[in-house]
């Protein structure tokens, strides 16, 4: 009676507190319930079989295990609470039946609503990315759609190349690779900074050219 009682109280705090806009966690939750409805059926068994208790190794914490694993990988549509049960558990004779359960219950519950994750995302409104669906352009790679007539700079690029770079383009970001010749991406240069590169450096060296050139003739 008092497993009974714990579940279903379990059940409905558990339901209050994933549904509150607070950080309360999801899988915990929901793992203690399904532990407990495991440990339930355990016992239940255990009335309805008891000279079966030793011939067949009854042990309410073996259900206890599944259903907690059952459970979660059924709310969370994932395979991967079947590993997490047994890190905590450090067992691994009940693999059979722990890995049978994930997979009918996921299988189950992705038939009938998505996980709660998903559920989560639709009834706040938030942005959805759809399912890829296979087309003609699902084989395409990466380097079909890639341009190969880069404006790039090095670290031998000389004031002339990034004038003509700036004047040739208008990509707001270049990449910066070791070497025209090697090409090995290093990182990334936004335009404004080239810009104000030029603008302190390029200006200041041709007035500097200017005065010098200045005073001399006079």
């Amino acid at each position: 009676l008092s497993l009974v009682l714990y579940f279903l109280l379990k059940f409905v705090t558990a339901a209050i507190s994933i549904t509150l806009p607070l950080p309360s966690g999801v899988f915990f939750p929901v793992f203690l319930v399904g532990a407990t409805f495991g440990r339930l059926v355990g016992e239940l068994t255990i009335l309805l079989y008891p000279q079966s208790l030793v011939a067949l190794e009854i042990l309410p914490g073996s259900y206890a295990v599944v259903g907690a694993a059952c459970m979660a990988g059924a709310v969370t549509h994932t395979i991967s609470t079947a590993v997490i049960v047994f890190e905590l558990t450090g067992q691994l004779t009940h693999i059979i039946p722990v890995m049978i359960a994930v997979l009918v219950a996921n299988g189950v519950a992705q038939r009938l609503q998505p996980s709660i994750y998903d559920s989560g995302i639709t009834l706040r409104k938030l942005p959805f990315i759809p399912d890829l669906k296979r087309s003609k352009t699902y084989a395409i790679a990466a380097g079909e759609m890639m341009r190969s007539n880069l404006f790039t700079i090095s670290y031998h690029s000389t004031y002339a190349q990034l004038l003509q770079l700036l004047k040739d383009s208008k990509f707001q970001s270049y990449p910066l690779v070791d070497s025209p010749e090697s090409m090995v991406l290093l990182g990334s240069v936004q335009r404004a900074k080239i810009q104000q590169l030029l603008h302190e450096y390029v200006w200041d060296i041709h007035i500097k050219q200017t005065n010098g050139g200045g005073g001399g003739g006079g």
